[in-house]
């Protein structure tokens, strides 16, 4: 993708066919491909050549730019140090280096999002989003023989079409009108309730055949009388190109590109807005959106302003998707999988979940394709995998694409020197191909499947096409890690249970009333499974992928037994109501500042908080313990807590109960002289009555079986007295 003055978007392939002349000469070569964004072609060709020979700044910054687009990021910087001690006055160090960390702390956080390409519409032209008609993207794609965008990808006798993604989808009946209003070109734009569409274009008039430059402008196109009008003065001004209008009908406010003088250089983002049918004089978007490279196609959602610009700081590399919170003024860039180190722009959101963009990534029909992507639901993970062979030494620097089923080819990669390839932000429970299309693969190869820590996840092999099948749907070869809760609650739960018929090493998901993924779980060869650490609600629900309607799922408690029984509804969700219609139900905020539901009767331990024998002072993990049950308490000053406090049965009985009471007098005072009120608290020591395990008078057991009858535990309770609260405490 090339930014051409005058252009509405347009690439060639020149940059490309000038690099096969310079095929003898690998540093030139290096160079060109570099300064043509072909990062993934000259990885490889990295890979396969000798550049120690090539000197000279170009050549490096050529080098460092691969790297970087390709994740060696290490590597890059080493070369980045070179390069400052060789050529210490080239002050594109310092915005390299920036760049370079930006992306690397991107790879953290990556959109729980879904991209694919959109086959129906792509080709080996390029395709620009124009804008949705009822949803429906409407594309504008190159003819041939020109090298700018045409709303058409073939010639007929009326003029030129339309692309429509779907072939059920008719041709609006002033698609012909538009047509025939004389543009040399048509651009993305923008259809306001079904009656009003301002767009991008460029009329014949205004075109120099000779010279040939455009001029852009910014057209409204009433679909119901089809008439058309130029945006007058101040939006269309003479002599700057003015393009990608997005106009908010709330608030009469319009945001479009221009290189108009005024700005930071290049195509800028500005605003005007219509009051009673004027409009007030355009005014540049923030100094921190607008820079000196170029920024275009701005799409407004709710309160968010998403845009495309080519910054060297921020990106990855080419044009990226930004977006800023028109309230705050917080700006960040999207990210992967929206992002990547090549063209990526033109976001436009059909829904909240939904959108479009276009981007030329090097796995694509053509050059730009149009891209939809889906943010997906709470269930789902996303997952780096990198695969491993003893390759045959021609597949070295080869091109590797991961294919679904629908033979979309996902993301491309290339095998290095090491063997390994990987891919990135990969959708858990789906299937998958592995192909290498300019290898020959013997039949049988095994290719070892590796997640982000290393751990080694299943190994597959080669099929007689020399493909790989990488089948994701069982829980056992799934690559994320059990979901573990760093920071626990003194409010969190374990909930236990046993799927029937048993099975072993289904993997389930366990989210919240919220529909939010709080825990991951594999069942024992018994079929049983735990969630640790969860917080407490209502309702759950228990997912998985292999179990079907004639399972059963059985509720347990720390014994056991079976609390309660439950069979998949009609979307295959099993739902577990943990409070029912008989409990007094107490919500909270946690430690954490979570909210949180509870039953005035469960009973909570403070951790792992264990006295030593025949003591009642408290230890330092029992004091760590107290201190989040003081939390909770300030926060919650609607509740009181019961304690209750237990030994184990060495001792007497009366000694016992003697001991478990110091014990409670002692949480007690820590919680008193962390501010709460006593009359918020109450405790009862029960000695040795309500021991773990099996460890009674006369049995012999470990230390450690001991320890575990010694604990406090406790309730929280509705506050009887509302006038007490901790205020009081002295």
């Amino acid at each position: 993708m090339l930014i051409l003055p005058g252009q509405i978007f347009s690439q060639g392939d020149a940059s490309r066919v000038a690099c096969d002349s310079l095929y003898q000469n690998r540093c030139e070569l290096l160079v060109c491909l570099s300064n043509g964004r072909h990062f993934a072609e000259a990885y490889r060709y990295l890979l396969r050549n000798e550049m120690a020979n090539c000197s000279g700044a170009e050549v490096q910054w050529a080098r460092i730019k691969v790297l970087g687009a390709n994740r060696k990021y290490q590597e890059a910087r080493l070369l980045l140090d070179e390069l400052r001690d060789l050529y210490p006055n080239e002050g594109k160090y310092y915005t390299e280096n920036a760049r370079l960390d930006q992306m690397e702390l991107m790879e953290n956080y990556v959109l729980p999002a879904v991209v694919t390409p959109l086959a129906s519409a792509n080709s080996v032209y390029n395709e620009l989003l124009a804008w949705l008609e009822n949803d429906v993207p409407v594309i504008l794609s190159d003819h041939p023989k020109f090298a700018a965008y045409f709303p058409a990808r073939k010639e007929s006798r009326i003029g030129y079409d339309f692309v429509s993604t779907r072939d059920e989808q008719p041709q609006a009946d002033w698609h012909s009108s538009l047509r025939k209003l004389g543009f040399e070109q048509l651009g993305p734009g923008q259809i306001i309730s079904d009656s009003i569409l301002f767009f991008t274009g460029v009329r014949e008039a205004r075109y120099d055949r000779k010279s040939d430059t455009r001029k852009l402008e910014i057209f409204e196109f009433n679909l119901k009388n089809k008439k058309l009008k130029s945006l007058p003065e101040p939006i269309n001004m003479d002599g700057a190109n003015n393009a990608y209008p997005c106009f908010m009908p709330s608030t009469g406010r319009l945001i479009f590109s221009s290189d108009r003088p005024g700005g930071r250089g290049g195509m800028d983002l500005w605003e005007s807005t219509l009051k009673a049918g004027h409009w007030s004089g355009p005014k540049p978007l923030p100094y921190f959106i607008n820079t000196p490279s170029q920024e275009l196609f701005p799409f407004v959602k709710a309160d968010t302003l998403y845009y495309s610009s080519n910054r060297p700081e921020m990106g990855f590399g080419g044009m990226d998707v930004y977006a800023v919170d028109l309230n705050s003024g917080k700006q960040w860039n999207m990210g992967e999988p929206i992002n990547t180190p090549y063209d990526d722009f033109r976001l436009t959101f059909v829904s909240q979940e939904e959108a479009y963009f276009v981007s030329n990534r090097p796995y694509g029909t053509g050059a730009d394709d149009i891209y939809h992507v889906r943010w997906a639901a709470a269930e789902l993970f996303f997952e780096e995998i990198t695969g491993v062979a003893a390759w045959p030494p021609e597949a070295i620097g080869e091109e590797v694409h991961l294919v679904d089923t629908d033979h979309n080819i996902l993301q491309s990669s290339v095998i290095d020197v090491d063997g390994k390839f990987r891919f990135y932000n990969v959708k858990g429970y789906e299937n998958y191909e592995i192909v290498l299309p300019d290898v020959n693969i013997p039949d049988g190869l095994s290719l070892d499947i590796l997640n982000s820590k290393g751990r080694l996840i299943k190994t597959v092999t080669s099929d007689l096409k020399g493909s790989f099948q990488l089948e994701l749907l069982d829980p056992l070869d799934f690559f994320i890690d059990v979901i573990t809760n760093e920071d626990e609650s003194i409010l969190d739960i374990d909930i236990r249970g046993a799927v029937i018929p048993p099975r072993g090493g289904l993997r389930l998901v366990l989210l919240d009333s919220a529909g939010v993924t709080i825990g991951t779980s594999y069942t024992t060869a018994d079929g049983k499974f735990i969630f640790e650490s969860v917080k407490p609600d209502n309702t759950y629900q228990i997912r998985s992928e292999v179990l079907n309607v004639n399972d059963t799922i059985h509720i347990l408690n720390g014994k056991g037994q079976i609390l309660n029984s439950i069979s998949p509804g009609t979307s295959k969700d099993y739902i577990f109501m943990r409070l029912g219609t008989d409990d007094r139900v107490i919500t909270l905020t946690n430690e954490f500042q979570q909210k949180v539901r509870i039953s005035d009767t469960e009973v909570f331990e403070l951790g792992r908080v264990y006295f030593d024998w025949d003591a009642f002072d408290i230890s330092e993990t029992g004091k760590q313990a107290l201190l989040k049950l003081i939390a909770v308490l300030k926060v919650n000053p609607h509740v009181m807590v019961e304690l209750s406090g237990h030994t184990d049965s060495r001792g007497s009985d009366s000694y016992n109960i003697k001991l478990s009471q110091y014990r409670i007098d002692s949480v007690i005072r820590f919680l008193e002289l962390g501010g709460i009120d006593r009359k918020r608290m109450s405790g009862t020591g029960y000695g040795e009555k309500h021991l773990r395990n099996h460890c009674s008078d006369g049995v012999e057991c470990t230390e450690e079986q001991h320890a575990q009858n010694r604990r406090t535990e406790f309730k929280i309770i509705e506050n009887s007295n509302p006038q007490i609260n901790d205020s009081n405490s002295k």
